[in-house]
């Protein structure tokens, strides 16, 4: 059996730093992919033989013996781990070839990519009806990529890459909503500031600094809510908590994010809808991200200032933060935007919403 599966980057439009909260987000899968060529074999070995040509690595997999991660996100392995936690056996042996046209370790999602995809393309070939699950391979992806690891982070890029398109997603308490968007806002770049980031410090700083500041706000007013309290109503209460300045400024800001990210639902909830309106939103939710949870670089405003002086709408940060890329929106000049951007130092790639996960079979 021949298996080919690929799977999208992602953009996150509003709701940045939002999700591992229980805030909703408003991301949209991209143009930019993983891609898994596989093969089944009959091999005596048991064994899964993996060239990944973008990384320059060869793995052998031993599937006879139980799984042993040889490195921390070994997400290759965490995953045929995971599907077998599920009481679900893969395929014995195989050989598999993956590429990516998705920036790596730059918050675009090649990672969640490259879990999703080879989710399902193990879940597929073994035969399992949820293989086309976009919900049941997210979980799943998302078990191996951060459960596992014990890391920080939410559903986003599992969620968003394996149902594609422009989603709301609510992670919620129970089983997550995910609500696709009638919008399809096109003329989007992508710009890599090459600059290297560390994505679980960032995570772990801003996480860490928002449930302290939630701790104490919730401690000195008993009906705070994450979901519906407002920040100018309740900003004396929380001056007035004992935060100190990085967790006052990185709770008022996920406050203010989450009341931006409700205007965009609405903005995007129409097809007609203005593009003006749109880059505004993602200005004022960059500025946000920049000025109270600090995750920005010298180089990335660098490249936001030249997009924005070429014709961009709205220019934000894109992922965790701390490097990696930013994108712009700048329908009807994205050309010039992209020189602006490489310009400034930066790697411009042209994009527009894409499909989601999606995998192909021939023989059986």
């Amino acid at each position: 059996m021949r298996l080919t599966a690929k799977a999208p980057g992602r953009i996150c439009l509003f709701g940045e730093h939002q999700d591992y909260l229980g805030l909703p987000v408003i991301a949209a899968a991209i143009t930019r992919e993983m891609t898994i060529d596989a093969e089944t074999e009959l091999d005596i070995l048991s064994r899964y033989r993996i060239v990944m040509h973008d990384m320059d690595c060869d793995e052998i997999i031993n599937m006879a013996m139980p799984i042993v991660y040889r490195h921390h996100k070994d997400y290759l392995r965490s995953v045929i781990k995971t599907i077998r936690g599920e009481k679900i056996e893969p395929p014995r042996a195989l050989t598999a070839e993956i590429s990516s046209t998705i920036p790596i370790e730059a918050g675009t999602s090649s990672s969640a990519a490259m879990s999703v995809a080879w989710t399902s393309l193990l879940l597929k070939a073994a035969g399992h009806p949820s293989a086309d699950d976009p919900l049941f391979v997210a979980r799943l992806a998302h078990h191996a990529e951060v459960v596992e690891f014990r890391e920080s982070g939410g559903m986003m890029d599992q969620i968003t890459v394996s149902h594609g398109g422009l989603v709301h997603f609510a992670p919620g308490s129970g089983r997550p909503e995910v609500t696709p968007l009638r919008a399809r806002p096109a003329g989007f770049v992508l710009g890599d500031s090459r600059q290297p980031k560390d994505t679980q410090a960032i995570l772990s700083r801003v996480r860490g600094t928002a449930e302290s500041a939630i701790a104490k706000v919730s401690g000195a007013l008993s009906d705070f809510d994450l979901t519906g309290t407002d920040p100018i109503k309740a900003a004396d209460t929380i001056s007035a908590a004992g935060l100190g300045e990085s967790e006052y400024k990185v709770l008022v800001g996920n406050l203010e994010n989450r009341d931006i990210l409700r205007q965009a639902q609405d903005l995007l909830s129409t097809d007609e809808f203005d593009p003006a309106a749109l880059g505004n939103l993602l200005n004022r939710h960059h500025e946000i991200l920049r000025d109270n949870l600090r995750i920005s670089t010298d180089k990335i405003e660098a490249m936001i200032d030249a997009a924005r002086a070429a014709g961009a709408l709205g220019c934000k940060i894109n992922g965790s933060g701390g490097g990696g890329c930013m994108f712009a929106y700048a329908p009807g000049c994205t050309e010039a935007v992209a020189a602006a951007i490489e310009g400034a130092g930066g790697k411009a790639y042209p994009i527009e919403i894409s499909e989601g996960l999606r995998v192909e079979v021939q023989g059986n």
